[in-house]
C-alpha cells in the first residue's frame, strides 16, 4: 500500500484514489491507456450545497479535481519504482 500526502491531499495508490484532508472529498482516479480520469467518489453534502448555490461553484468542482489529479500523479510518479 502506497499512501502518501500531497499538498492538502493524500493519495492512496492501492486504491486510485485522492482524499482532501481540508475538503473531506475523495477522488477516484480510473486508467484508460496512458490516461488517468478523475471522478469525485465522494463530496460532503454541506460542501456541495455550498457550491451548487455559489455562481463559481462549477470552477471550484473543476478546481478540485485538477488539483487532486495533479497531487495524484506527483505520487504516482514518485512511486512508480513500486510497482515493478
Amino acid at each position: 500500500m502506497v499512501i502518501v500526502e500531497s499538498g492538502n491531499w493524500i493519495a492512496d495508490l492501492l486504491t486510485l484514489t485522492c482524499w482532501n484532508c481540508t475538503t473531506k472529498m475523495i477522488v477516484s482516479f480510473e486508467k484508460n491507456g496512458h490516461k488517468l480520469t478523475g471522478k469525485i467518489k465522494e463530496m460532503p453534502a454541506a460542501l456541495m450545497e455550498k457550491w451548487v448555490q455559489d455562481p463559481s461553484g462549477k470552477q471550484h468542482i473543476k478546481n478540485q479535481l485538477v488539483e487532486a489529479k495533479q497531487a495524484f500523479l506527483r505520487v504516482y510518479l514518485e512511486n512508480s519504482h513500486s510497482f515493478e
